[in-house]
């Protein structure tokens, strides 16, 4: 569950419902807008990436023999991956109909972990880009499931994810995009974060 402070601080940032609006999307329940933040970093995913059957530029009744999709699930720190990934791999077998074949395919498994902004590293990180830009910084508890971020949060090294986008850059899309304004920032930001992160020595 986030912390107090974490709760606060994501107060300050656009709500759901208008990050949601500005992708294109709709709250699919009643609570979506206000757990917008809780359910985005904190709680299990299981996200499909893509789905690929027959030919759409076809003309024709043909009904496709074959489909694939990529999918992918955010699991919660602390718990075991390869465990969840059978447990994703039964379910889904589970749910395969009468007269068809699910073939599963791992493509990776990894776990994930907490960026905790109380550890003194991510507070002197974000000390030091609030020193550098004049600007405040806010936690948000986001890319502990990358694996490399995980891999080494297990080993005890303290991770600093930083960004300077904005809600319309277009994040990880094909026209993600950046305004030079903000580059000049990040690079400011950078400067300040490993002068705090040299000081803590």
């Amino acid at each position: 569950e986030p912390s107090a402070a974490e709760v606060d601080a994501w107060a300050t940032l656009p709500g759901g419902d208008q990050l949601l609006s500005q992708a294109g999307g709709r709250p699919l329940d009643d609570r979506a807008v206000d757990e917008y933040r809780r359910r985005t970093t904190m709680l299990p995913s299981v996200d499909v990436h893509g789905i690929r059957a027959g030919d759409p530029s076809l003309v024709a009744t043909v009904i496709p023999t074959v489909a694939e999709a990529t999918v992918s699930c955010r699991i919660p720190p602390g718990a075991d991956a390869d465990r969840l990934a059978q447990v994703m791999r039964d379910l889904m077998q589970a749910a395969c109909p009468g007269g068809a074949d699910l073939e599963v395919e791992g493509l990776g498994v990894a776990g994930s972990s907490r960026l905790d902004p109380s550890d003194p590293v991510i507070a002197a990180a974000m000390r030091g880009i609030t020193e550098a830009t004049g600007l405040p910084v806010t936690p948000l508890g986001i890319g502990g499931s990358i694996p490399v971020v995980a891999a080494m949060a297990d080993r005890g090294t303290s991770v600093v994810l930083s960004g300077f986008g904005l809600p319309d850059d277009g994040l990880h899309a094909p026209d993600e995009h950046m305004r030079l304004e903000n580059l000049d920032l990040g690079v400011r930001g950078a400067a300040g974060l490993l002068g705090a992160l040299g000081d803590l020595r």
